[in-house]
C-alpha cells in the first residue's frame, strides 16, 4: 500500500510540476526576489550596474503599513455581543474574550512568520502560512526537599501490607506532599518513603519534563516551495484539492529526533545507497549524518485500502528520490479543513496566484 500511495503521489506531483514549469512560475518568483534584492545580470558593455531599489522601497512601505495596522492595533480583536445576549450581561463575557485573544496573540510567535507572508503577498502576489498545533516539552531539573512529620496530618494510605492485604495508613504531611508530587514513589523510591515515614529529611535533584509551548504555530512557506494545481482557488480550493506538496529539508539529527518523538519511522532507510537485498550488505552514504535530506510533506486524498469507497485525507512525508515513506497520519484536525492559508493583497483572477 505504501508503494502504491507513493507512486500515486509522484504521478500527481509530476502533473502539477509540469503546470508550474509551463507557466514559468518558479522563474518568475526568483526574478521577483532578485528585483527586490537589487540583484542584476552582469553586462560587460557597461562600466557599472546600478540598482536604485525602487521595488524594495515600495514593497517595504506597503508591507510595514499592513504590519502596523495588523499588529500594533489595540485591541487586536474586539468582540461584541449580539443584541439579545448584551441584555443578559454579554458585554462582560465579550470583553473577557477580547482580553484572552489579545493575550494569546501577544504571546504567540506570529509576528515574524505573518510578516514574511505579508512580504511575499506584496512582492509575489501570494503569501502562504501553514498553521499547526505544536507541543514542546523540555527536560528540566530542580532541587526538592521534604521533611517527614510522623503523627501529624490527615490519614493517608501509602500502600498495602503484603501479609494481611490491609491498607497501610499513616499520618505524615511531609510524606503526603511527597506522594502528591510523585504518585509512584512507593514503587520507584521506597527508600525515600521509608525515610519520610521515620521523620527524616530528604534532599534530591528531580528531573521532570515541562511543557513550554502548547498552542498553534504559524510557519511561513516560500511560494516556490509548494506545489498545488494552479486552478486551485485560494483557501476554499486548498480545502479540497487532491494534493498539496510542501518541500521540506531536514538534517539527519532532526529526522532522528522526530523519529524518537513518534512522528517519523524508518529514517535510516534514507541513509543507504541501495535497496535491501537478502544476503547483501548495504552501503551507507559516507557522510549520512551530515547530509541534508529533502522531504515532501504531502496533504493527499487517497484510498488507504482498495476496498475503501471514499478517499481519505491524510498527510504523508516521503523521500521522492528514495521512494520511501517516513511518516503518515490521517487528517488530525477537527475544525480546520486546510493547514495552509494563502494571503493576498489583491486577487483579480481565479486560481492559486
Amino acid at each position: 500500500e505504501k508503494l502504491t500511495i507513493i507512486d500515486d503521489l509522484i504521478a500527481e506531483h509530476k502533473e502539477i510540476d509540469d503546470e508550474w514549469q509551463e507557466k514559468n512560475i518558479v522563474t518568475e518568483l526568483d526574478a521577483l526576489d532578485n528585483q527586490y534584492d537589487g540583484t542584476m545580470e552582469e553586462d560587460e558593455r557597461r562600466m557599472f550596474n546600478l540598482s536604485v531599489r525602487v521595488t524594495k522601497t515600495k514593497v517595504d512601505r506597503v508591507k510595514n503599513m499592513i504590519k502596523q495596522a495588523l499588529m500594533k492595533s489595540d485591541p487586536k480583536y474586539a468582540v461584541s455581543p449580539r443584541p439579545g445576549f448584551e441584555k443578559q450581561g454579554g458585554q462582560e463575557v465579550c470583553d473577557k474574550q477580547s482580553d484572552f485573544l489579545d493575550y494569546k496573540l501577544d504571546n504567540l510567535p506570529f509576528e515574524v512568520p505573518i510578516g514574511q507572508a505579508i512580504h511575499n503577498s506584496v512582492l509575489k502576489r501570494i503569501g502562504i502560512v501553514r498553521w499547526e498545533h505544536v507541543i514542546k516539552r523540555e527536560p528540566r531539573k530542580r532541587d526538592e526537599k521534604y521533611k517527614g512529620t510522623p503523627g501529624v496530618g490527615k490519614p493517608l494510605q501509602v500502600g498495602v501490607d503484603p501479609a494481611t492485604q490491609q491498607p497501610i495508613i499513616v499520618q505524615n504531611d511531609g510524606l503526603a506532599e511527597f506522594l502528591r508530587n510523585w504518585p509512584d514513589a512507593a514503587k520507584d523510591y521506597p527508600a525515600y518513603v521509608k525515610q519520610l515515614s521515620e521523620g527524616k529529611e530528604i534532599n534530591f535533584v528531580a528531573t521532570f519534563t515541562e511543557t513550554t509551548y502548547d498552542d498553534p504555530m504559524p510557519i511561513s512557506i516560500e511560494p516556490k516551495n509548494i506545489r498545488v494545481r494552479l486552478d486551485c482557488d485560494g483557501y476554499e480550493g486548498l480545502k479540497t484539492t487532491k494534493l498539496i506538496v510542501e518541500y521540506e529539508s531536514y538534517s539527519y539529527w532532526e529526522l532522528k529526533r522526530k523519529e524518537k518523538q513518534g512522528f517519523f519511522f524508518d529514517v535510516d532507510e534514507l541513509t543507504y545507497k541501495d535497496k535491501p537485498e537478502a544476503g547483501k550488505k548495504r552501503d551507507r552514504l559516507e557522510r549520512f549524518k551530515n547530509e541534508t535530506y529533502e522531504i515532501w510533506r504531502c496533504t493527499f486524498y487517497t484510498k488507504l485500502k482498495e476496498s475503501d469507497e471514499d478517499d481519505m485525507k491524510c498527510i504523508f512525508w516521503i523521500s521522492e528520490d528514495k521512494k520511501k515513506m517516513i511518516g503518515a497520519i490521517r487528517w488530525p484536525h477537527y475544525g480546520i479543513d486546510s493547514e495552509y492559508v494563502p494571503h493576498y493583497i489583491s486577487k483579480n483572477k481565479r486560481g492559486f496566484f
